[in-house]
């Protein structure tokens, strides 16, 4: 009897050891499939920002912003002003997808990181007027504060990943 006890005792050991196993592989797989459904919409969504910033309109509308550097905005056209406001609240919706983590930032630095310093570098002067109008004078800005953000730590990112950033720019 006593033999008997000892070898259920084993046997109850081993299928617990067994289920842990099991528990443990699954919390693993489970965990497995959480990254790759994420990595999945990082994915999808990296694409349909890319599509967006790459399209004919958008670069056409940020070559627009870079040819008015130093424009007196107070005299641009509305047509003209509203490609101008495209491009702030395109790279400010980027900004805030960064943000929330649904797009990886270095792929998006690397990419458009140049094109969203320029252009902050020029819409940055309408964009404060905009904010005094709005009646925002706090140092912490609301108003497409993910665009400023974006071109801050896009800047950051250019000058640590490319030292000769900033002299082959501007």
């Amino acid at each position: 009897m006593i033999m008997s006890t000892d070898i259920w005792n084993i046997i109850t050991a081993i299928s617990t050891a067994v289920q842990a196993i099991a528990v443990v592989i699954a919390i693993l797989y489970a965990i497995a499939q959480l990254r790759e459904s994420a990595r999945a919409r990082a994915t999808e969504a990296m694409k349909q920002v890319f599509g967006v910033l790459s399209s004919p309109e958008a670069r056409n509308e940020r070559k627009l912003v870079y040819h008015s550097a130093g424009t007196d905005f107070g005299k641009v056209p509305d047509e003209q002003l509203q490609h101008l406001w495209n491009v702030a609240i395109s790279f400010n919706n980027v900004g805030l997808l960064i943000k929330r983590g649904f797009i990886p930032s270095e792929v998006v630095y690397d990419i458009y990181g140049d094109a969203a310093v320029r252009c902050w570098k020029v819409l940055e002067p309408l964009l404060e007027q905009t904010r005094i109008q709005r009646g925002e004078r706090d140092p912490l800005p609301y108003y497409l504060k993910y665009f400023e953000e974006l071109a801050c730590d896009s800047e950051r990112f250019l000058r640590r990943h490319y030292p000769n950033y900033l002299r082959q720019t501007y």
